[in-house]
């Protein structure tokens, strides 16, 4: 019996079973923005704004990032609809944008739901949770 397990593999195993996500923001060979999410190295998902657009449609065209606009902001209430419920991401979706992803790369970046989480538990956005 072979019991070589690597901690990356351990690791891997953990995400899973916590379902804690990662998102990756890139561009295709065509420049059109692409959004997917992992919960380990083998298995990614297509993340879409048809979700985001039942609650609000910022943006047509889908999303972007990088600078402040309606395709950013359609992504920052996408991801934020991912963790929490409408009234939540809704609220904190334009705070979100200016904060988080105005500053995304343009071409590639990484974002953790434990990044998206410390946004929303942070003390500046208590102001949004006020009856």
């Amino acid at each position: 019996m072979n019991v070589n397990v690597t901690k990356t593999k351990i690791a891997d195993a953990l995400m899973m079973i916590s379902g804690k996500r990662t998102y990756h923001g890139f561009r295709n060979m065509n420049k059109v923005p692409i959004v997917s999410f992992t919960y380990g190295e083998n298995s990614a998902e297509i993340l879409t704004p048809e979700k985001s657009w039942e609650i609000n449609k910022y943006s047509p065209d889908g999303f972007e990032w990088g600078y402040s606009g309606s395709g950013p902001r359609q992504l920052a209430l996408a991801l934020l609809l991912e963790h929490y419920n409408k009234k939540i991401a809704k609220k904190l979706s334009l705070e979100f944008l200016k904060n988080v992803v105005s500053f995304f790369d343009e071409e590639n970046w990484l974002m953790s739901e434990e990044d998206i989480c410390a946004f929303v538990d942070s003390d500046k956005n208590d102001k949004f949770f006020d009856a």
